[in-house]
C-alpha cells in the first residue's frame, strides 16, 4: 500500500515536471529538457517579453510628439556618422580593451581644429575610428570641447580660433607657440603624437609675406616641440581649401613672393626627418577631398560635420597603425585605461514614419549609463530612401521603407529602427512674398520697403556678421501672409566661447507666434499668444549655421530645423490675425550672431 502511494506520488511529480519543463515537438511529441536548459529557456523568455514590451512602447511613441523636455534631458545623444555599413565592418568588434599605456594625441591648430563649424572638429569622428580599431589612446590639451558625445579623456584639444604659426605674430594675434609647454612636455599630458594643421590665419592676417619667413616660422614651431619632447611623433597637415575650392595660399597668392605653405611643407618636414626626428607630411588638402557641392563646409572657411569626418578619415589612415605599434610596445604616456564595456544599446523608436523632405531624430542610449564609451554609429540600409547623419537625424528622400541601425562604437551592440518614408499628404507650395537680410553691411538698417527698424541698445559689426549685445528690432510696416505661410531664416551663432549659456536667446515673432531659440539652439520653444505649443530640447549645441522655419497651414503648426520637425501642434484659428509686424529680439550676450535669409511666403496648393 505504501509502495503504491509512493509510486503515485512519483508519477504526479513527474507529470508536473513534464508540464513545467517541456515544449511541444513535431506531431505533438513532448521533449524533456534538463534543469539548466529549462532555466535558460525561462530566462530567454523573460528577455524576449521585456524586449517585446519595449518595442511596443517604442511603436506607441512613434505616433506621438518628439520627446518632452524632461525626457530629452535624461538622454545622451551619443552618435557618429558613417556613410555606409561597410565602414562599420572595417572596424567592428576590435575595440580597445587592453590595459596598455594609452597614447597621448595632441591636436594642434586654429579654429578648424577648435569647435568652429562643428562641436569637436575632426576629433569625435577620429575617436570612434581609433577606439573601434583597437587603439588605446586619449587626447591631451588645455581646451575642452562642448561635444557631449566625447567622454572624459577625449574632450580636450590644443586648437583655438585665430591661432597662427608664430612665434612672431603681429599684435593681437594668438600663437599656439606660446602654449606648447603645457601639453607637449613631461607628465601625464605629455604628447606622444602631434596632429598639426596651422597656417590659415597667417594668410588671413597678412603674416605670410615671403617664402623665407614662412619656412622660418613653421620650422621654429617644430623646433620648439622637439625641444620640449624630442621623442614626439609629428604629423604635419597641409591647409585645407576653403569653400571656393582654393587654399589660403592660393587665395592670397598676391601677398607673398615665392611658394605657399602647402608647397613648402614636404621639404620642411624632410629637413627634420633627415635629422632623425619622426615626422610625417599629411596631404590633408588632397586626401580629404573637401567639396562645397557635397555639403562639407559650415561656412566659407570651416568644414562642417561632414567635412571634418573626411578629415578624421585622413588622420586615421596615417596614424592608426603607429598608435597600435606604440600600444604593443607599451610606450604611451597617458596611463592605463579602465574600460566599462557597453552591454546594451537602446533607441527611442523601433518604428518611425518620416515625411519626404523632412527629418526626425533618433536617440541612442547605452547600457550601463556609466559605460566608458557611449558613442553609437548610425547607418542607413538604403540612403536613396532615407539618410541618417552623425546625430541620428533621419531625413526622408523618397517613399519607401528603410532600416536605420545604431551600432555601439565597439561594434558589439546593435539596434535597428524601421523607418517608413511617406509623401506629404497636403503638400504646400509657396510663392515668395517677402525676402530681406540682416548682414554686417546693413547693421543699422533692414533694407527694402521696411525703411529700417525700431532699435534699442547697441549692436555692431564683427567678423561673422552682427555681434549683438541686446537688441529689439521690428519691421515698420505690417505683413499679411494669410492663414497658410512659411516664415524661415538662417541663424548662425558661435557659442563656443560661452559654455555657461545661461538662457541666452534669440526670439522671432509674427502673427501671434513667438519662436524662441535658447542656449545656442539646445532648446526651441513655440508659443501662440500666452499658450506654449511645444518645446524641443537636446544636449547638442547648435552652434554655427542652421535653417529654421515656422509653418502654418490652417491651424496646423510646425517648427522645422534643417529638415527636422521639432514641434508639431494645432491652434484655434477663430481669433487669428494674419496682419502683423515681423520682430526679432536678441539676448545673445557675448556671442557672435548672424541672422539672414529671412523669408515670409504665403500660398497653398
Amino acid at each position: 500500500m505504501k509502495k503504491t502511494l509512493f509510486f503515485r506520488i512519483m508519477l504526479i511529480c513527474m507529470a508536473v515536471m513534464l508540464l513545467l519543463t517541456s515544449c511541444g515537438g513535431e506531431n505533438g511529441e513532448t521533449v524533456l529538457e534538463s534543469e539548466s536548459e529549462s532555466e535558460s529557456v525561462v530566462e530567454s523568455e523573460s528577455v524576449t517579453e521585456s524586449e517585446s514590451v519595449s518595442e511596443s512602447s517604442s511603436e506607441t511613441e512613434s505616433q506621438t510628439e518628439p520627446p518632452t523636455e524632461t525626457e530629452s534631458e535624461t538622454k545622451k545623444e551619443t552618435t557618429v556618422f558613417y556613410e555606409t555599413a561597410t565602414q562599420i565592418e572595417d572596424y567592428k568588434g576590435t575595440a580597445a580593451t587592453q590595459q596598455t599605456n594609452r597614447v597621448n594625441i595632441a591636436c594642434i591648430g586654429d579654429s578648424i581644429t577648435d569647435n568652429c563649424g562643428t562641436y569637436s572638429s575632426y576629433r569625435y569622428s577620429l575617436y570612434t575610428k581609433l577606439y573601434a580599431d583597437g587603439c588605446s589612446f586619449k587626447y591631451t590639451g588645455i581646451y575642452s570641447t562642448a561635444d557631449p558625445r566625447l567622454p572624459s579623456g577625449y574632450n580636450v584639444h590644443c586648437g583655438f580660433s585665430g591661432a597662427v604659426i608664430g612665434p612672431t605674430a603681429k599684435t593681437g594675434s594668438r600663437s599656439s607657440y606660446d602654449y606648447l609647454s603645457q601639453y607637449i612636455g613631461s607628465g601625464s599630458n605629455k604628447a606622444d603624437i602631434v596632429l598639426l594643421m596651422l597656417g590659415h590665419n597667417n594668410y588671413f592676417q597678412s603674416l605670410a609675406s615671403n617664402e623665407a619667413d614662412m619656412i622660418k616660422e613653421y620650422s621654429n614651431f617644430i623646433k620648439k616641440i622637439y625641444e620640449l619632447n624630442p621623442d614626439c611623433i609629428i604629423y604635419c597637415a597641409s591647409m585645407v581649401e576653403q569653400d571656393n575650392g582654393k587654399t589660403p595660399d592660393e587665395n592670397y597668392a598676391s601677398r607673398y613672393n615665392g611658394k605657399g605653405l602647402n608647397t613648402l611643407l614636404p621639404s620642411i618636414v624632410k629637413s627634420f626627418s633627415d635629422q632623425g626626428y619622426e615626422i610625417y607630411f599629411v596631404d590633408m588638402r588632397n586626401e580629404s577631398g573637401l567639396s562645397k557641392d557635397e555639403g562639407d563646409f559650415a561656412d566659407g572657411t570651416h568644414p562642417g560635420d561632414r567635412g571634418q569626418a573626411k578629415m578624421a578619415q585622413v588622420w586615421y589612415n596615417h596614424i592608426a597603425e603607429r598608435v597600435k605599434q606604440l600600444n604593443s610596445e607599451n610606450k604611451g604616456s597617458g596611463g592605463k585605461a579602465s574600460v566599462i564595456p557597453v552591454s546594451g544599446l537602446n533607441v527611442n523608436y523601433s518604428k518611425m514614419t518620416v515625411v519626404k523632405g523632412f527629418g526626425r531624430q533618433l536617440v541612442a542610449t547605452v547600457v550601463p549609463s556609466n559605460a566608458t564609451h557611449t558613442a553609437a554609429i548610425w547607418t542607413s540600409s538604403d540612403a536613396s530612401i532615407a539618410t541618417v547623419d552623425e546625430w541620428g537625424v533621419v531625413t526622408g528622400i523618397k517613399a519607401g521603407t528603410v532600416t536605420i541601425t545604431a551600432t555601439s562604437v565597439d561594434g558589439k551592440q546593435t539596434t535597428a529602427t524601421e523607418v517608413t518614408v511617406v509623401e506629404p499628404e497636403n503638400e504646400i507650395t509657396y510663392d515668395e512674398y517677402y525676402r530681406e537680410r540682416f548682414s554686417s553691411g546693413t547693421a543699422t538698417r533692414w533694407t527694402g520697403d521696411t525703411g529700417g527698424f525700431g532699435q534699442s541698445n547697441s549692436f555692431w559689426g564683427n567678423g561673422m556678421g552682427i555681434y549683438y549685445s541686446r537688441a529689439t528690432i521690428e519691421s515698420k510696416p505690417k505683413k499679411d501672409a494669410g492663414k497658410c505661410f512659411k516664415m524661415s531664416f538662417r541663424y548662425v551663432v558661435d557659442g563656443s566661447y560661452d559654455q555657461n549659456l545661461n538662457q541666452a536667446y534669440t526670439e522671432m515673432t509674427y502673427a501671434g507666434f513667438e519662436l524662441k531659440i535658447v542656449d545656442a539652439g539646445r532648446k526651441v520653444q513655440l508659443k501662440y499668444g500666452s499658450t506654449t505649443l511645444g518645446t524641443y530640447q537636446t544636449e547638442r549645441y547648435m552652434v554655427y549655421g542652421h535653417d529654421y522655419a515656422l509653418y502654418l497651414d490652417n491651424g496646423n503648426v510646425m517648427v522645422v530645423r534643417d529638415g527636422q520637425i521639432l514641434i508639431e501642434a494645432t491652434i484655434d484659428m477663430s481669433g487669428y490675425e494674419s496682419s502683423s509686424k515681423i520682430g526679432f529680439k536678441f539676448r545673445e550676450t557675448s556671442r557672435s550672431l548672424y541672422v539672414s535669409d529671412l523669408l515670409l511666403a504665403k500660398g497653398v496648393k
